[in-house]
């Protein structure tokens, strides 16, 4: 709709990592050049997977309402993310970053990249996804879905 309105229009630059928001196809029709913001808050990012990692490992909010509930928390140990397997599907600037995290916690990171990468700076393991998540039934393809547990 935006695009249809501006007859002029020649680019747009979206201030995100995705653009599957904007319509690709309208763009390459008129010759309107689309840019995204590649690396943008890949720390941001890539801390809070982590973030979410910890905080489901380690059940911080089941502890949270428990104690206040009034309760004791100490039927709700968690575990931690240390020496724990980390896959990571995609290898991009946020990828990496998570792999990057994933090592200073001691974690063995396996990743699945359809593209070679020489990574130097990372321990990771480049795998099959079928061998990151056997239990995938969910097929990936070119729609990107993400693996569903059974």
């Amino acid at each position: 709709m935006v695009i249809e309105a501006c007859p002029r229009l020649k680019l747009i630059c979206v201030a995100f990592t995705g653009i599957d928001h904007v319509d690709q196809a309208a763009c390459k029709a008129r010759g309107i050049i689309l840019h995204n913001a590649a690396g943008h808050a890949v720390h941001a990012v890539s801390e809070l997977a982590i973030g979410l990692m910890i905080t489901l490992l380690r059940r911080i909010v089941s502890a949270d309402a428990v104690v206040r509930s009034g309760g004791s928390n100490r039927n709700l140990v968690g575990n931690e993310l240390f020496g724990k397997t980390l896959g990571v599907i995609g290898c991009g600037h946020i990828g990496l970053q998570v792999a990057r995290l994933g090592n200073a916690f001691g974690c063995n990171v396996l990743r699945f990249e359809s593209h070679k990468l020489r990574i130097d700076d990372v321990a990771i393991e480049q795998v099959e996804l079928d061998e990151l998540f056997p239990w995938r039934v969910v097929p990936l393809g070119s729609q990107r879905q993400c693996p569903k547990l059974p």
